[in-house]
């Protein structure tokens, strides 16, 4: 044993009671949270806790046993493995049994893409690139949470080998530079992208996430107290250790998500974590009643935190998938049913997954046993996922779905949940798209468009039907050009980049004007967005350009800068546009289906999902004098699809029938986009 692990108290590896405490705030926190208690606000950040604690706990492991000579890169990868795997596969096999009997096929297609992302560990990348954390939607994120396994996992592979380098090559003292560094680093680039670049990727990628966990390598290997510390010296780090527990409490209880100042927030978690880790903190066993119970209860709650974390949110989202979020005996009933799973998860599952390895070897009878583990609950699960999302959810399945009152036009026909069709088989960022009669062209030598059909995914939502309108002896050929919540205007490609979604928009632009440039002039272009979605976001409502474009800097209001493209356009081709469809009063698919799971669906009528014309003119209002400019000034064809869904005094979700049309409130499912038919062959079938 090396005098610098004597003097290191962190390189002990002694089980502590305090971080275990730690883990308990930090999974009942994130419980609270999800679960909707509002005294624990800040409770997200149970995961940066969690962060801190995997940090330290992986430092101290691997540099101590690299100064006993005992460690072991295979070693250290398989008890990670199965420290992560078994439980995490196992939650997957019930929730895809489970979800067979209970969830209807669109959302059990998107529970097969959670199962596979989060078992190749690449959840975090997949939630990065769709709705924030702290936003709702109508798909139920099976396994959002996750994101934090993803993210460690890819710490834990990465980051023992650079260990091993940085130890071999630069020495202890080097090392503990680098990772101050690396801390520092990383931290800068979270604030940035939090500020200027994506919070999406600040808040899910490991990159912008990695200076929690290096925060927990700083502790030990700059340690700030030892065995002999003198009685002066443990009063201050008892004072550190009660700041360090009042800025977790805090932060807990008062911080929130959605502003810059959950970069505050974060990093007093982080730093009251570090406090406390960093800091000795024996604690004794109490005595009396009640307080002991308690503390009992908090250290096994610690314990299966892990389990405890897997099982919370998949329960959450039944119950919210049920529509009963908001009542609070069946919450807690939740809850109730999280922690008994969760318990045995621990018992069953992570304790007989846990082998005790011989670190020091590479191959021995335990590893193999461990990769024989690994591969069986990996594979399972996985390739059961795979089956469930390439039959879109398994729609045969409805007959054994234990509701008898299933009305039987819901999901009997997959045209009800498609949002896009075929056109889901078309990239999003703008490059051409050869559709004709709902299928994706594959020989485009003899192949002509009659018409570019451009614009968000409100576009991509009619593409599929544009697609199947009737000209004369055949179908349209329509070529799309797409990007979700994208809205183009004049010299998009010399505007400057709010962030990434705002760059894919920049690089959608840039490849629609190669198209149009390729593209006979007497072929007519069909814009379709949702306009309104742009006049209340804070990014779209000016436009700037760049400095050196030989424009002014000034910024520039959207209306104007849109109208000035739909002019530029139109002078070298016809040009229509698609009034925004109306929206529906609720969510279709996701009202329908908490319908038939209540068993309440004998009370719908079409106006349960309708909005009144009144309300459809005001939600349009702006965009209404906006488009009418542009026919005005230039020339563009303005086509309606109001009175296909709306009469006299109300606009329509479903069919007389209750037959949905959209997707969620405003885009159109397959069924909805061919009620558009007819309208479609007015304006371009001749």
């Amino acid at each position: 044993m090396t005098s610098h692990m004597l003097e290191n108290v962190h390189l002990k590896n002694e089980f502590r009671k305090d971080i275990n405490i730690l883990r308990a705030v930090a999974v009942l926190s994130v419980v609270f949270f999800h679960f909707g208690f509002g005294f624990a606000r800040g409770g997200y950040l149970g995961v940066d806790i969690f962060f801190v604690i995997s940090g330290y706990l992986m430092t101290a492991i691997i540099l101590s046993r690299m100064d006993n000579r005992r460690f072991s890169l295979s070693g250290f990868y398989i008890s990670r493995v199965l420290r992560i795997v078994p439980a995490l596969s196992v939650l997957c096999i019930i929730l895809l049994i489970a979800g067979w009997f209970l969830i209807f096929p669109y959302d059990y297609a998107y529970l097969g893409r959670n199962i596979n992302h989060a078992l190749m560990f690449k959840s975090n990348f997949s939630f990065a690139r769709g709705s924030g954390y702290f936003d709702t939607g109508t798909d139920v994120k099976w396994l959002l949470h996750t994101w934090s396994l993803s993210a460690e996992m890819q710490f834990y592979v990465l980051y023992p080998l650079i260990l091993l380098l940085l130890h071999k090559f630069l020495g202890r003292a080097s090392l503990r530079l680098v990772l101050l560094a690396a801390t520092l680093i990383s931290f800068s680039a979270y604030v940035w992208a939090m500020f200027y670049g994506d919070p999406n990727h600040a808040f899910y990628l490991l990159p912008y996430r990695a200076w929690e966990l290096l925060a927990g390598a700083l502790v030990v290997v700059f340690p700030i107290h030892s065995a002999s510390d003198k009685p002066s010296k443990t009063n201050t780090l008892k004072g550190l250790r009660y700041v360090g527990a009042l800025l977790v409490v805090s932060s807990v209880i008062f911080a929130f998500g959605k502003s810059e100042f959950a970069i505050l927030w974060a990093f007093l978690a982080t730093l009251g974590t570090a406090l406390i880790i960093a800091t000795p903190g024996k604690i004794s066993n109490p005595t009396s009643p009640g307080i002991k119970q308690l503390s009992e209860f908090v250290h096994y709650t610690g314990l299966i935190s892990y389990s405890l974390y897997l099982w919370h949110w998949p329960i959450r989202s039944l119950q919210q998938y049920f529509g009963y979020e908001n009542n609070l005996p069946i919450t807690f009933g939740a809850m109730i049913i999280t922690y008994i799973l969760a318990a045995l998860s621990f018992h069953l599952v992570e304790r007989k997954a846990h082998l005790r390895l011989e670190y020091g070897k590479i191959f021995n009878r335990k590893t193999a046993l461990a990769l024989v583990v690994f591969l069986v609950t990996v594979f399972l699960p996985y390739s059961a996922a795979k089956m469930v999302r390439k039959a879109d959810g398994i729609v045969q399945r409805l007959d054994s779905l234990p509701y008898d009152n299933i009305p039987a036009y819901l999901f009997k026909n997959p045209e009800l949940y498609l949002l896009e069709g075929v056109v889901e088989k078309c990239k999003n960022n703008g490059t051409a798209c050869q559709l004709t009669n709902g299928t994706k062209v594959k020989n485009k030598n003899d192949w002509k468009p009659d018409v570019i059909l451009m614009g968000d995914s409100h576009a991509m939502a009619v593409a599929h039907a544009l697609s199947e309108t009737p000209s004369q002896d055949r179908f349209l050929h329509v070529l799309l050009s797409a990007s979700s919540a994208c809205i183009f205007m004049k010299d998009f490609d010399q505007t400057r980049t709010g962030d990434r979604k705002f760059e894919r928009c920049k690089n959608a632009y840039q490849n629609l004007m190669t198209i149009l440039g390729k593209t006979p002039s007497d072929v007519p272009l069909f814009m379709v967005n949702y306009y309104s979605a742009y006049f209340k976001a804070d990014r779209w409502k000016q436009v700037e350009y760049e400095q050196n474009s030989g424009r002014s800097s000034t910024p520039v209001p959207l209306p104007k800068a849109w109208l000035d493209l739909v002019c530029t356009l139109s002078a070298k081709r016809n040009v229509y546009i698609l009034r925004s469809v109306p929206t529906a009063s609720e969510p279709v698919i996701h009202k329908l289906v908490q319908n038939v799971l209540r068993g309440t669906t004998d009370s719908l009528t079409p106006k349960s999902f309708a909005i009144s014309t009144a309300q459809h003119d005001q939600n349009t209002k702006d965009e209404k004098i906006l488009l009418e400019s542009a026919a005005e000034k230039c020339g563009a064809k303005l086509v309606d699809p109001a009175p296909t869904f709306c009469d006299a005094g109300f606009c329509y979700g479903t069919s007389s029938d209750i037959k949905p049309y959209y997707r969620d409130t405003a885009h159109l499912n397959l069924y909805g986009a061919r009620k558009l038919i007819p309208l479609f062959s007015e304006s371009f079938a001749k």
